[in-house]
């Protein structure tokens, strides 16, 4: 997905009234990592693409993240999480996966809270 439609898809979620702050991630349990943030009070949870191999997940996410970060005077950069959007982008798979590097088994997602 190019970064146009990856906005477009989710403008109207972050310019929500309602959404308070998001972050982008990937995982390979779309499921258990929705109950993760379910846990800690974020009821929000989007999947935005699925199938992915691990190295296209991360591009994408590192991708995504460098362009809604990117200008401090957007909204997408003003609701990202506040602790992460002044970082580098930290690439991160979960642990140690049974899965080969070619199986497209991740999916992007964005977590948000009100």
């Amino acid at each position: 997905m190019k970064n146009e439609a990856f906005i477009n898809l989710i403008l109207p979620v972050i310019t929500s009234k309602s959404i308070g702050g998001y972050v982008i991630g990937i995982t390979k349990s779309t499921n258990n990592r929705r109950q993760s943030y379910k846990r800690i009070g974020w009821e929000y949870f989007y999947i935005v693409e699925t199938d992915l191999t691990q190295m296209k997940a991360l591009k994408l996410e590192k991708q995504y993240f460098d362009y809604v970060t990117s200008d401090r005077s957007s909204i997408f950069y003003k609701k990202y999480q506040t602790d992460k959007r002044d970082e580098e982008h930290r690439a991160s798979v979960g642990g140690i996966s049974k899965q080969t590097v070619g199986d497209k088994v991740y999916s992007i997602y964005i977590a948000c809270y009100a």
